[in-house]
């Protein structure tokens, strides 16, 4: 149901009562904030979207996206991105989301490893900061 319906049928929806555009754009910001913190194949550290810089700054409590096991999928950007539909969004990926995913995701080299990573990053950010993926269907 949703929060229309909800609301006309007399039921209260807690989650909407907190959200507001603040908290929604501070919630994409940190999920992209965590999704460019990583760890690629190599077990190189990265932090930052800005050319993806090696960082030692991190420490033992970040929380870092561990890109390995995804890694190869990267070569097969429809594969990439329905692993991460499967897994993130319950199979619910509207098709011109997944078009379009697949589409910008081959648009980046694979030719080092840490492209791939960026493969796997890149298409992680996009999903979580969706609307389809914030609001819960």
């Amino acid at each position: 149901m949703r929060a229309g319906r909800l609301a006309a049928a007399g039921l209260e929806t807690p989650e909407f009562q907190i959200a507001n555009e603040n908290t929604l754009a501070l919630t994409i910001n940190a999920y992209s904030r965590l999704a460019y913190q990583f760890i690629d194949n190599g077990g190189r550290r990265y932090a930052g979207n800005q050319g993806f810089d090696e960082s030692n700054a991190l420490g033992a409590e970040s929380v870092l996206l561990r890109t390995a096991a995804w890694e190869p999928l990267a070569n097969d950007p429809a594969a990439l991105i329905e692993r991460m539909n499967q897994l993130l969004m319950q199979g619910q990926m509207p098709e011109a989301m997944r078009a379009t995913l697949v589409n910008y995701v081959s648009a980046i080299p694979t030719s080092e490893a840490a492209y791939r990573a960026r493969r796997v990053v890149e298409a992680a950010d996009l999903i979580l900061s969706s609307p389809q993926y914030v609001v819960q269907r």
